[in-house]
C-alpha cells in the first residue's frame, strides 16, 4: 500500500508516517493531489483552521466566512481529484480525518466544528457516487488526542470530562495512528460512506 496524507507536517501527521514506515508501508505528506506519487490511499488530515481562534480576531464576519469557505473549496477540490485518480487506477481507499469536539465543551482545543461536519458531509454524499468505481470514502471522526492540549489543560478538566465519559482518558496520537493505518490496510470492500468514531468513552455515534 502507498500512502498519500494530505495536509501539513503535525503531531498526527507525524504518528501516522512513523507507524506506517514501522509498518514497512509507503507514505508520504503532500500538500496536493498533483505532488503525490503514485498511491492506493489517501488520508485526509483533520481540518487546520481552528473557528475560536477566527471568532476572537478582528476581522468582520465576512472575513471569517471567506476563510472557511476558501479551507472547505480546497478539501472538495483534492477529494475530487484524489476519487478520479484512483477510478482510473482501478480503485482505492480515501479517508477523511475529522475532529469529533464534545471535549472543547470543557478545555479550550483547536476546533473546527463547521469544517468536520462540512467534511463529513461532502465525504457521505461523494462516496455514494465513486463507489461503483471501486473507490471507498469514509470519514474518521477522531475524539480529542492527548498532545492537543497541555497537560494542566486536561488536568484541570478533569472532573469534567469524567462527567462527560464516565473515566474518560484521551489517546496518545500514536495510538489514533495506529488506527487509521490499520484502516487502511483493510482489504476488503465491507464498509463505504460511514462516518466511524474513533475515541473512548461516548465520542459523537457511538455507545
Amino acid at each position: 500500500m502507498n500512502l498519500a496524507i494530505l495536509g501539513n507536517r503535525s503531531t498526527l501527521v507525524d504518528a501516522i508516517l512513523a507507524e506506517a514506515a514501522a509498518r514497512g508501508l509507503r507514505a508520504n505528506c503532500v500538500a496536493n493531489i498533483p505532488v503525490a506519487d503514485d498511491f492506493d490511499c489517501v488520508v485526509f488530515d483533520l481540518p487546520s483552521i481552528d473557528e475560536a481562534v477566527l471568532l476572537d480576531d478582528d476581522d468582520e464576519f465576512s472575513v471569517i466566512v471567506d476563510r472557511i469557505h476558501e479551507d472547505m473549496m480546497r478539501f472538495l477540490t483534492e477529494i475530487r481529484n484524489a476519487s478520479i485518480v484512483l477510478a482510473r487506477r482501478g480503485g482505492g481507499k480515501i479517508f477523511v480525518l475529522t475532529q469529533e469536539d464534545s471535549a472543547s465543551y470543557y478545555l479550550t482545543l483547536p476546533q473546527s466544528p463547521i469544517a468536520s461536519r462540512a467534511r463529513i458531509a461532502a465525504a457521505k454524499s461523494l462516496a455514494k457516487e465513486v463507489f461503483r468505481m471501486g473507490v471507498e470514502i469514509n470519514v474518521l471522526d477522531i475524539q480529542s488526542f492527548v498532545e492537543q492540549a497541555s497537560e494542566s489543560a486536561w488536568i484541570g478538566a478533569r472532573d469534567d470530562l469524567k462527567a462527560y465519559a464516565l473515566r474518560f482518558h484521551p489517546v496518545t496520537a500514536t495510538a489514533v495512528a495506529c488506527a487509521v493505518i490499520t484502516f487502511c490496510e483493510m482489504d476488503c470492500r465491507c464498509f463505504a460512506g460511514l462516518v466511524i468514531p474513533m475515541g473512548v468513552g461516548f465520542p459523537e455515534g457511538n455507545l
